[in-house]
């Protein structure tokens, strides 16, 4: 701004007419570039209010991490990085992920609860955060059964699990409580289909066809121990 006044002046106290065509040139130009200057910084705010509009609704970590990027980039005069768009779209893709997963797990929690199974402390919280968790009934003393989630969209993967036991009839009793499990199946997926989610089998290994998985005794969902592929598995 001061370059300019500094220029206007000049062009009023010259005494010649080149001298004021000069001076009234470079008054142009200097006008065009501070106008050039405020469209850009304009143009620049709106691509950041597009991308932070783009983030509305979705509160998770990986949303709040862009969000402090556009921040600071409102606050510096650099020039916005090329994969802004590309960070926004990550962010996007990993909270709806998240989103999703977190209300298949909380009608699976509803669902199991209503049927009489017995669920962890934090069922959802747990299933989500982690990746899985597990659940049993009373009649199923050292059985469980863990619940895996993922993919997108969200699909559960089921298999029966238990602590190291050296029962006569062990291999009898792992069938009996993978039978009645998947018996127990069809229950589960009805109560999905009330809360809006439509589950289709998409694999199915029968009771005994391969061998239970082994989970530390008394603390399955402490075990991270990759499992062998899932048992059972359904696919929103």
């Amino acid at each position: 701004m001061a370059a300019i006044e500094a220029t206007a002046e000049l062009a009023r106290g010259s005494h010649s007419a080149s001298g004021r065509e000069q001076a009234v040139d470079s008054l142009r130009l200097l006008v065009q570039r501070a106008n050039g200057a405020v469209r850009g910084r304009r143009e620049r705010e709106r691509a950041l209010d597009d991308q932070e509009a783009r983030l509305h609704g979705f509160d998770g970590p990986e949303a709040g991490a862009v969000r402090e990027l556009i921040a600071a980039l409102r606050g510096a005069a650099v020039e916005l990085p090329d994969d802004l768009d590309r960070r926004v779209g990550s962010a996007l893709e990993l909270e709806g992920r998240a989103q999703e997963a977190g209300y298949v797990a909380s009608e699976l929690q509803r669902a199991l609860g209503e049927l009489g199974y017995e669920l962890g402390p934090d069922f959802e919280t747990v299933l989500v955060d982690q990746g899985f968790t597990d659940f049993s009934r009373p009649e199923w003393p050292g059985y469980a059964v863990r619940v895996r989630v993922g993919g997108r969209p969200p699909h559960l993967d089921f298999n029966v699990v238990r602590g190291a036991s050296d029962r006569i009839d062990q291999a009898s009793r792992d069938r009996e409580v993978e039978t009645e499990f998947c018996d127990g199946q069809g229950a589960v997926l009805a109560k999905l289909e009330k809360g809006g989610i439509l589950a289709d089998r998409t694999r199915v290994v029968g009771p005994g066809e391969m061998p239970i998985e082994i989970v530390a005794a008394g603390a399955p969902e402490e075990s991270r121990e990759v499992s062998r592929p899932a048992a059972r598995e359904r696919e929103r």
